[in-house]
């Protein structure tokens, strides 16, 4: 399992493939496990992939201190330097899109492209939908959250229709599920 020393943090990675490098970052909470196999497989046939585990999440340390996007960025920085990327295309999912964003701010020399995936641009005041603000789901119940984040990402007649597939896909989300108060930190980021 590799890991590398990034601001005092042991973080998680793996890379498959080779050629262009491109980097996968996971959206809030969750590990470079979000990332199914078979997307993986199609992806690193043509490219050099870089997926991790960002700070507080999955196989990474998890320290109980402030976290920021910024910082999420610049340990994403340091790991391409311990990997030997000198310039990848980068790929974000939600926070992750984020972190990917905040990275092309700071090391626009890192970035050959963006790849954004249900982001927006860090605003910090901004109020959410309370049909859609799930913090209190994710840090009282993991089914609850489950439950929610199921029925909003797969149309019901997915769901009832494919169990084997849902299964798969919430092993994988809840595998390295952060403890509740880390998550509020990730969350405050």
């Amino acid at each position: 399992m590799p890991y590398a020393l990034v601001d005092q943090i042991r973080m998680y990675y793996e890379i498959e493939g080779s050629g262009s490098p491109l980097v996968l970052i996971p959206g809030m909470g969750s590990s470079l496990d979000v990332w199914a196999p078979s997307f993986r497989h199609a992806l690193s046939r043509k490219n050099r992939i870089l997926l991790l585990d960002n700070r507080g999440t999955g196989r990474s340390d998890a320290p109980d201190s402030e976290y920021s996007v910024p910082m999420m960025a610049q340990d994403l920085s340091e790991l391409m330097d311990k990997v030997g990327i000198e310039r990848g295309h980068i790929m974000g999912l939600s926070l992750g899109a984020m972190i990917a964003q905040e990275l092309a701010l700071n090391h626009p020399h890192k970035v050959a492209s963006l790849i954004l995936c249900s982001t927006h641009c860090g605003v910090k005041h901004y109020i959410p939908f309370p049909q859609v603000d799930d913090t209190d789901d994710r840090k009282d119940s993991s089914d609850a959250y489950e439950d929610s984040i199921i029925r909003r990402m797969y149309p019901r007649e997915f769901i009832e229709n494919h169990p084997d597939q849902i299964k798969d896909i919430i092993d994988r989300e809840t595998r390295y599920t952060p403890p509740a108060h880390i998550f509020e930190r990730i969350y405050q980021a």
